[in-house]
């Protein structure tokens, strides 16, 4: 979806701020065995369906600089100052779904449950 949004729109979630979860698998004999990641972002999509792909990697822009940045800095008066902008655009963009959730999206993942399809 990243790669080609337009190829790969949700119409009935048009004009949208939807909630992802991105689980990444571990596969043995094509098999899947466990899960290796978890990330929940939320996301816009255009007046199409199609993913606001500028959006997702100006989040990703800021949680590297805020990774990478100090986040404090003296001013002219020697007063500290935190500059938050990177890390409200980060949180803007995620959401902590609750431990009876996250399971059942891990067993869905790793075949355990059915999965209702868009």
């Amino acid at each position: 979806m990243l790669g080609h949004p337009d190829s790969h729109r949700l119409p009935a979630f048009a004009g949208q701020r939807v909630r992802i979860a991105n689980l990444t698998i571990e596969l043995a004999n094509r098999i899947p065995t466990r899960v290796v990641h978890q990330d929940f972002m939320i996301v816009t999509l255009d007046a199409n369906g199609a993913l606001d792909v500028g959006q997702i990697m100006e989040r990703a822009s800021s949680r590297g600089e805020a990774i990478l940045s100090g986040n404090a800095r003296n001013d002219a008066r020697g007063t500290k100052v935190v500059d938050a902008t990177a890390r409200f655009k980060v949180q803007g963009g995620q959401w902590a779904p609750s431990p009876t959730l996250v399971r059942a999206l891990s067993e869905t993942a790793l075949g355990l449950r059915p999965c209702p399809r868009i």
